[in-house]
């Protein structure tokens, strides 16, 4: 028998004093889940959808083969089947839902991404296995769980849409946050994140723990897995499987430790040195609460280390094992949140001392959740699962399939009674009604004015009738004010839908503004750092310019210092030719003077000799052939040494030295013939003459010999002018070579410097254009 504390009755009042009216109407309440003058913590869980499990695990029960052999039991199952059969279509089951992706899984449940068949909605669906929970030794831990997101207002704590079981697993369908968890959060950003994102998530996070606070429940399981991101970028609290009510003291007994072992706070874990049992309150949230802190800033968790042993041992002596790494820059601010919270549960920050640090001066804790988060997630659909980690592939500790009592009633699903729920389902209340019969003075009062109204009642019949007809009309008048609202409801969906696609676009602008002007201050960076290469480098091609123009110049002056020898060694040679041809021309011409004296002369003699033949006739023929001879011989040298001095003239200039010794031999000649026609008496000497004439000869072909060998140096000293003019001019091509690549040098130089400025000036207007 069900008993509740009313307000207007002692509990050991007999129920019979109360009118059946009133007793009905509380019934109905009751059934409706929300009884009269009861408080929240004295709020019955049996309710509409709690009734039908019963009905549901009933009719089970009483299928049972050997319980089927009962007469009445039989007949039961068989009057109820197309009932219960009827009921549970109507009720939500699996069939309803479309499995898209597995986003999360342990070892007693798994969390789905699934869509409604019929709607199209997107949901998570908690799937927990009924046999892994029967094996635990608190069956019955789910029920903080489903309470907590039944009560919830989806602010910081996932909305439940519906709750449901079947006879292998329950089912709990919640709305889908598609921005992943804390953790993928931490992946995406390398395990690192910066003081602004930090204080945020801490911000929000603290008022989602108060929250369940509020609700007289402690968490015991606060990690970045159970922190998801909703679409607009604010965080949701889920998986509260280890969740436990507080006493009236606010505290909770546990007989082990519960949660996650590199996030447990000490005074968890002092039932392992005790005597098995050991008290905790809200504070181990908040020592949770500052592992992340610390997880999100120095990439790892304070007191993990190899095996839960020692992750254990440091946690229980976190006064030594506390330690802030040097390498990473915090403010003192975040150091002294941190210490506050990791710390003993007296000395540990509670939520109205995190409220008031100053590490969340900036934050507006009444409007937090109109803040633009700085991580909203990029949706590609509703049921997006890209945020999310790939879940680890847990193996589920299943039990053997439960065999059907042959002894008859097992009792296995009585500990799931009242888990299904259902959220559309409203409550209706009628607390206006029940107020009026909370009294039997005032009931007895109603009995007569009802008496006395009977009378008018029955007058009034009359009027009823005739106002059916308007009744009618007003019946149709509000099925089409229903269409009308209907509409407008859909109407308003839409909008309210529209509304939400606004809102998340414009936290994704807001996002995508910071996260650009994070991207436009590294690209600064970037750019001055850029600028500073260039500009260095821009100096180091001016050094090494400048280097290579001193050594190009260093270059060309020692060769134009060497061309310059060359050229006034070339020009001595060449001034000392011009004056040895001018020398050989003037002693050519000379030459010819002289021969055709010495022809002449040569005439004369023949003519004397002609004459002096009577003389001596013997020795003036052979003196005469003789100097025949001499001057044919002569006349052919002659020949030979104008043909050779004209080719000399042609070659060079030193022909002239030959024909200057040919006149003088002449001259000598000539003067030797005056002698010998002043001697034509004496034959001797005249024979000495004619050795000497032979012996001057000689003395012509070898200077002949002479001449060619000066043409010869003339013709090898005017090849050696024409390389040395070849030198010069590859010298001066190269000289033009070296030009050409130091202004090539220079066009770069400028070129790049053209291109940084370009660059500096498409930077400067992506930098306005951003601002």
């Amino acid at each position: 028998m069900l008993k509740f504390k009313y307000a207007a009755r002692s509990p050991m009042e007999p129920a019979s004093m109360e009118p059946i009216a009133s007793r009905a109407s509380r019934l109905n309440l009751l059934f409706q889940g929300k009884p009269p003058f009861v408080t929240q913590q004295q709020m019955s869980p049996l309710s509409r959808e709690g009734i039908l499990d019963s009905l549901f695990v009933l009719f089970e029960e009483c299928s049972n083969p050997a319980l089927m052999k009962i007469k009445h039991v039989g007949n039961f199952v068989k009057k109820y089947s197309e009932t219960v059969a009827e009921l549970r279509e109507l009720l939500p089951s699996v069939k309803d839902f479309e499995v898209k992706s597995l986003v999360g899984s342990g070892h007693f449940a798994e969390v789905q991404v699934v869509r409604e068949k019929v709607t199209g909605d997107v949901y998570a669906m908690k799937v927990m296995n009924k046999e892994s929970l029967l094996a635990r030794e608190h069956v019955s831990f789910f029920e903080a769980e489903l309470s907590i997101l039944s009560r919830s207002s989806g602010t910081w704590i996932p909305q439940l849409h519906y709750a449901f079981q079947d006879k292998k697993n329950l089912y709990l369908v919640m709305e889908y946050q598609p921005g992943g968890d804390l953790l993928s959060l931490l992946n995406r950003y390398e395990d690192q994140l910066d003081e602004r994102m930090v204080q945020f998530y801490l911000a929000e996070l603290v008022l989602a723990i108060h929250s369940v606070h509020q609700m007289g429940y402690v968490h015991r399981d606060i990690k970045p897995e159970n922190v998801l991101i909703d679409r607009l970028g604010h965080i949701k609290l889920v998986d509260f499987g280890s969740a436990a009510k507080m006493t009236a003291n606010k505290t909770v007994n546990a007989r082990l430790p519960v949660g996650t072992p590199d996030y447990m706070a000490p005074e968890m874990l002092t039932v392992l040195n005790g005597d098995g049992k050991a008290s905790h309150g809200p504070e181990c949230d908040w020592w949770s609460l500052g592992i992340i802190a610390y997880d999100m800033i120095y990439g790892k968790s304070p007191f993990t280390e190899g095996t839960s042993t020692k992750t254990f041992n440091n946690i229980m002596n976190f006064q030594r094992f506390l330690k802030f790494p040097e390498d990473v820059k915090v403010s003192n601010e975040f150091l002294d949140l941190v210490q506050s919270l990791l710390c003993g549960p007296k000395e540990r920050l509670d939520y109205e001392g995190l409220c008031c640090h100053p590490f969340f001066s900036k934050i507006d804790w009444n409007n937090i959740r109109n803040t633009p988060p700085p991580f909203v997630p990029t949706l590609r659909s509703d049921d997006d699962t890209s945020n999310f980690d790939e879940p680890e592939k847990n193996s589920r500790v299943l039990s053997s399939p439960r065999q059907l009592n042959s002894a008859g009633f097992s009792g296995e699903d009585l500990p799931f009674v009242g888990f299904s729920f259902i959220k559309a389902l409203g409550i209706l209340r009628s607390e206006s009604v029940v107020l009026g019969l909370d009294s039997p003075a005032k009931i007895s009062s109603m009995e007569k004015k009802l008496l006395l109204k009977s009378k008018e009642l029955q007058d009034t019949q009359d009027k009823c009738h005739k106002m059916e007809q308007e009744m009618t009309r007003l019946h149709r008048r509000v099925s089409e004010v229903e269409a009308v609202l209907s509409q407008k409801e859909v109407e308003l969906k839409a909008s309210e839908t529209q509304r939400s696609l606004l809102e998340q676009d414009l936290a994704t602008y807001i996002t995508e503004c910071s996260s650009l002007k994070r991207s436009l201050e590294q690209a600064r960076m970037e750019v001055s750092q850029e600028d500073d290469k260039a500009l260095q480098l821009l100096h180091d091609i001016r050094e090494q310019s400048r280097k290579l123009q001193e050594i190009k110049e260093q270059e060309y002056q020692a060769q134009v210092e060497e061309m310059r020898l060359m050229m006034n060694q070339l020009e001595e040679d060449l001034i000392s030719a011009r004056r040895r041809s001018d020398l050989y021309e003037s002693e050519l011409r000379e030459s010819r003077l002289a021969a055709e004296e010495f022809k002449r002369k040569a005439t004369e003699c023949h003519n004397k000799l002609q004459k002096a033949k009577d003389h001596g006739k013997t020795e003036v023929g052979e003196l005469y052939s003789k100097l025949e001879k001499i001057n044919t011989e002569q006349q052919t040298k002659i020949q030979e040494l104008q043909d050779k001095l004209a080719k000399a003239v042609k070659a060079s200039s030193e022909a002239t030295e030959l024909l200057q010794n040919i006149r003088q031999a002449k001259e000598r000649a000539e003067k030797e013939l005056e002698k010998l026609q002043n001697r034509e008496d004496s034959n001797e000497g005249m024979k000495m003459k004619l050795l000497e004439a032979e012996e001057r000869r000689h003395s012509l072909e070898n200077q002949v010999k002479r001449l060619e060998t000066v043409e010869r140096r003339e013709n090898r000293l005017k090849e050696d002018i024409q390389t040395k003019s070849q030198q010069i001019q590859q010298m001066a091509d190269k000289i033009l070579e070296l030009e050409e690549k130091h202004r090539e040098a220079q066009l770069s130089a400028q070129h790049l410097e053209l291109q940084l400025k370009q660059k500096e000036q498409f930077y400067d207007e992506k930098i306005k254009i951003a601002e």
